[in-house]
């Protein structure tokens, strides 16, 4: 039996299977573009821009996945606070640009030590780095075998500063700090581990930094009360919870104030008064001195501008600068600019630098520039510093503030009396004006007088006080 023929196609059924085909290759086209997108999308959203590592989501899911892997094996795992301890150093000195070189190199070391250990099987058999904030990761290690090798196990992380970091072509000094938690010894959810694997690594940082910490719980009450503090400041200016209090500058041969030390005040409603001695440390080690000073110096000078209105023109406040501000590339014109503003005058203002600071190469510079514009410079906490007395011929300071530590030790301390009376003769002779701080007792008084002291700043005159209650001080004591 022959078989029918096939019937031929005809041009119109060939163009109809063409136009089939490549419409069927369009959508697969497209499909797989959208497969992609959809991929990248999902990439994006669990993962950094700027470094390519995980992100606080991936973080917390890895963690959990973590904590339900280990309850299941009875094993442990830890958690890696990683941070470098100057990007705000490097962002304002060199610029955005240099802090992000820096971070996305040690992201790309970072990823070239997991990817070699992965192939030697070294170390562990999971991994991840994730990019937490500005200049912090996250190193998640499980399981952990021997506890006790852990912290040797954490100097592996020291390697992504062994080779310098250079941008353009200038090298960067950098120091990392490091804090460790363990599950479950250290917590058993993701945010407790977090929070007691940062709380160490604080403690780290300000042991010096360069070192590891694994958390005690000794370290805890401490730690957690820094970063509820640390947190709560990145609002406070915001939230006007921050306040300005003035203890007044004594003329010893008048009895009268002849200016003041702006002293800024923090109340917040969750931690309440918060010390200065507490929140100012802590915004010089996150950079949010920057912000602060600025508000200070502001608000200070808006405040003596309305006690010049009311008649007291001769007042001046002096104003603390730190080691953070002084390293701001604009912070002469931020300065000029505020003054600018108020419509107050330079000679006015008088900024305290702390002895260490002042003498330091890079800043000698930015002194003679502050008093190029006008502005008065003060020493503050002289004989606390390095610098040793003749250093202050190198600078035109216009007072000279003797650290509190030496009045406090002035009765019954003969080398306490001897380095005041040399130290206010030597000012003297310099045609300096000495200040003396943390005057207390009619005794420190009378010695100060005596050996020719020019002013004195104390609880035996005043504590700090709000501006309602300094202008009353000043209408009492200056009339």
């Amino acid at each position: 039996m022959k078989l029918a023929p096939m019937p031929k196609q005809t041009k119109e059924t060939e163009q109809a299977l063409n136009s089939a085909l490549k419409a069927i290759k369009k959508l697969k086209n497209r499909y797989s573009q959208l497969k992609k997108s959809l991929a990248l999308a999902k990439h994006q959203a669990t993962h950094d821009l700027f470094t390519d590592l995980p992100n606080y989501l991936l973080l917390k899911k890895r963690l959990n996945i973590a904590i339900k892997t280990a309850n299941q094996a009875n094993s442990m795992f830890a958690v890696i606070y990683f941070s470098l301890n100057e990007i705000e150093k490097i962002s304002n000195g060199l610029g955005h640009q240099a802090s992000v070189f820096v971070i996305r190199t040690v992201a790309n070391r970072f990823k070239k030590i997991f990817n070699q250990a992965k192939k030697n099987h070294l170390i562990f058999s999971e991994h991840n780095v994730d990019f937490f904030r500005t200049d912090e990761f996250i190193i998640l290690i499980a399981p952990i075998i021997n506890p006790e090798t852990l912290e040797d196990l954490a100097e592996n992380f020291f390697r992504v500063l062994d080779e310098p970091i250079n941008f353009e072509k200038q090298p960067l000094k950098l120091t990392v700090s490091m804090g460790i938690s363990l599950y479950p010894q250290h917590g058993q959810e993701f945010k407790t581990l977090l929070m007691n694997a940062d709380a160490a690594r604080l403690h780290a940082k300000q042991s010096g930094g360069n070192k590891i910490e694994i958390y005690k719980e000794k370290i805890n009450q401490r730690a957690f009360r820094q970063i509820e503090i640390e947190n709560h400041l990145y609002v406070a200016i915001k939230n006007n919870e921050l306040r300005l209090r003035y203890q007044p500058f004594i003329e010893l041969t008048t009895g009268k104030i002849c200016g003041m030390e702006a002293l800024a005040y923090w109340k917040n409603p969750i931690l309440g008064l918060v010390s200065p001695t507490e929140f100012i440390p802590i915004a010089e080690a996150n950079g949010m001195i920057i912000p602060l000073g600025e508000w200070i110096l502001r608000n200070a000078c808006a405040q003596l501008k309305v006690w010049h209105e009311k008649g007291f023109t001769t007042l001046k406040t002096a104003i603390n600068l730190s080691a953070k501000q002084l390293q701001q590339k604009n912070i002469v014109q931020v300065v000029a600019n505020i003054l600018a503003e108020i419509n107050l005058m330079p000679e006015y203002v008088e900024l305290e630098l702390t002895e260490t600071e002042a003498f330091k190469e890079e800043i000698i510079p930015i002194i003679k520039q502050f008093k190029e514009i006008g502005l008065k410079l003060s020493m503050d906490d002289f004989g606390t510093g390095y610098s040793g007395l003749k250093n202050l011929k190198t600078f035109n300071f216009d007072k000279l503030k003797i650290d509190k530590t030496f009045v406090q030790d002035l009765h019954g301390h003969k080398k306490s009396e001897i380095i005041m009376a040399n130290t206010i003769a030597l000012a003297k002779k310099m045609n300096i004006p000495v200040l003396a701080e943390g005057v207390e007792t009619k005794e420190q008084v009378k010695f100060l007088i005596d050996h020719g002291c020019d002013m004195v700043q104390g609880y035996y005159f005043s504590p700090p006080l709000d501006p309602d209650e300094f202008t009353e001080l000043l209408i009492m004591m200056n009339q």
